[in-house]
């Protein structure tokens, strides 16, 4: 289409994520991290609201230890492929390690993707409580109120891996699977609709839409299959909105707004 139709769809995308996640108020995410900033691999300051602004956030509870060193190639290669078909994912580094010096040069290591998020040292414990966090490595999927949604979620990694060492397309497939059941549990309205973040268009979209990716700005909402109007993602981001806040029912009446 032409630029001003992309900027449109582009435009309604945003729209349709701030009715669906609350808009810009604080949610239980920035809760979750009040008093501790996050950190990029270079060192800078990121708030949760732009760093995290619709994205389905990972967890990743570890240490240099051997068993994490283990672990944590899969993971990147687990969030790589994910990426692939959908850019909202986004693991956050929490660290066991016990200094500052040791958690910076684990963060900084080959084996942790440059993309990914760190919880700087004075912020750890507090997190690591409110999960329960009884074993290193663990992975928490979370939802927009800052909780966990996802039973075993670094045994499903592992797992996948296993069975698919010598299965490249088999290992894609699962990832893609795994990662859409994830970001429903989490309640991101998208997968449930067919909608893709940025990457390359969801498992199951069509080869031929065109994916933006978003990188800090504005995102890219992209149909997996056809074309939706820009009056039906709208309708559908306050439906959804109205069933996180218990309204469920009062969909009809809630949505004749945008025929008019």
């Amino acid at each position: 289409g032409t630029p001003a139709s992309r900027r449109s769809c582009r435009d309604v995308g945003a729209m349709a994520w701030e009715l669906a996640s609350g808009g810009s108020k604080e949610s239980g995410l920035s809760g979750l991290f009040r008093g501790a900033s996050l950190l990029s691999r270079q060192g800078e300051a990121i708030s949760v609201l732009s760093g995290l602004k619709n994205r389905t956030a990972l967890l990743y509870f570890a240490s240099s230890a051997d068993i994490c060193r283990k672990f944590t190639p899969q993971l990147r290669k687990f969030y790589e492929l994910a990426r692939e078909n959908d850019d909202s994912i986004m693991v956050i580094f929490v660290s066991d390690d016990e200094t500052k010096e040791e958690q910076l040069a684990f963060f900084r290591g080959e084996d942790m993707h440059p993309d990914w998020l760190m919880v700087e040292l004075l912020g750890v414990e507090d997190i690591m409580d409110a999960f329960e966090v009884k074993k290193i490595p663990s992975l928490v999927v979370l939802d927009r109120d800052g909780k966990s949604v996802v039973d075993g979620a670094r045994d499903q990694v592992w797992d996948m891996f296993q069975a698919h060492r010598k299965d490249p397309d088999g290992l894609k497939a699962a990832v893609g699977k795994t990662w859409e059941e994830w970001r429903r549990a989490a309640g991101d309205w998208r997968a449930s609709q067919g909608h893709t973040l940025g990457g390359g268009g969801g498992a199951s979209s069509s080869s031929s839409g065109a994916a933006a990716a978003w990188r800090g700005g504005a995102p890219g909402i992209v149909p997996a299959a056809g074309t939706r109007s820009d009056r039906e993602a709208l309708r559908a981001a306050r439906l959804a909105a109205l069933e996180r806040r218990g309204l469920g029912g009062a969909g009809d009446s809630a949505s004749a707004g945008f025929d008019q």
